[in-house]
Order: structure tokens, then sequence, then C-alpha cells
């Protein structure tokens, strides 16, 4: 009975520390992914109508997989001015990174554009295709850690609803692969 109890008190000991460990050394991640459809920008900080389907499906995978994430809402933010072409050269994205005290930074875009439009037992069917790039940077140094993309067609009763099933598609598959390149193998399930 005694081994019984010293044996749980033991395993649950080494499970808290293990977990405490794993916990200490996640990074701190900030994701910035804006979109576009055609043209038009959509981002958090760029147009009246905030779309950010991409980066909330990668934000999602990274939580899930227990990393911390640094929200650039949390802090000053961005100016008022600043351009979203601006925002995704490395060096201003890194700075902000910077500042918020983030470890890693998930850089990139998505992109949608109109694939094709039939006509399926009398109802229009468009068809948009998302290509997506995203690389992760240690903030520190600047070291790329890795580069990932992801092509993903959808379609629907609308162009723009086509282009928003891509990019949420696309943006849950790069979620997945970036949580594949930042755990460890010893680590995944």
């Amino acid at each position: 009975m005694k081994r019984t109890i010293l044996f749980t008190i033991t395993a649950i000991w080494i499970c808290a520390g293990a977990a405490a460990a794993q916990e200490a050394t996640a990074p701190k991640i900030m994701v910035l992914l804006p979109e576009r459809i055609d043209v038009e920008w959509y981002w958090y900080f760029y147009t009246v109508e905030t779309q950010h389907r991409v980066q909330t499906e990668v934000e999602k995978a990274l939580l899930k997989a227990g990393y911390e994430l640094v929200d650039l809402e949390a802090g000053n933010g961005l100016p008022e001015d600043t351009d979203i072409e601006h925002l995704l050269r490395t060096k201003p994205a890194l700075e902000t990174a910077r500042t918020l005290n983030a470890d890693m930074l998930v850089l990139g875009k998505g992109e949608a554009i109109s694939a094709s439009r039939s006509t399926a037992y009398g109802l229009n069917v468009y068809r948009s295709t998302a290509d997506i790039t995203a690389k992760i940077l240690n903030v520190e140094d600047g070291k790329v850690v890795t580069v990932q993309d992801v092509t993903e067609t959808q379609g629907a009763e609308s162009q723009r609803a086509a282009a928003h099933k891509a990019l949420r598609e696309g943006g849950r598959k790069l979620g997945q692969k970036l949580v594949r390149e930042l755990t460890p193998v010893q680590d995944r399930p």
C-alpha cells in the first residue's frame, strides 16, 4: 500500500515537472499573416472589414499544440499609417515582434484568386485558389526556422465565398505544417 502511494506521488511529481518544463520552454510566437482576395487586402489594422481567416487557422493550430501566442493588439500595435507591404518585409516585422517580446515570428501572406466559374444544376459555381506562404523566424537573430506553403482550391456559389473557403482550409493546412516543423520529433503524436 505504501509503495503504491509512493509510486503514485512520484509519478504525479514527474509528470508535473515534465509539463512545467515543456511549458517553460515553449516559445512565444507572433503571427502576421494578412490575406488578399483578388486585389483587395484584408487584415486587422488595414481595412474596415477585418478578415483574418488564414491567421486565425494558424493561431488555432499553434494554440492547440501548446504554444503561447503574442497578440499584436496586446501591445501598442502598429502605427496607423503602416501598410501591409512594409509590414511583410522581414526587418519591420521582426522589430514589431521584438517590441512585443515574441521569441518567434510567423510571417507570410495568403492570396486567393478566382480560378473558374461554371454552372451545375442551374446554379453558378465559382472556384477560387488560395496560395499561402509563411516562414518562421527566430526573433533574436532573424534566422529562418522553416518556410512552408499551401495551395488550396475550393468552390462555392459566389467567388468571395469560394475565396473564403480556400483561405480558411489553406490556413488550417498551413497551421498543421508549421506546428509539425516546430514540434520536436520525440514530442509528435
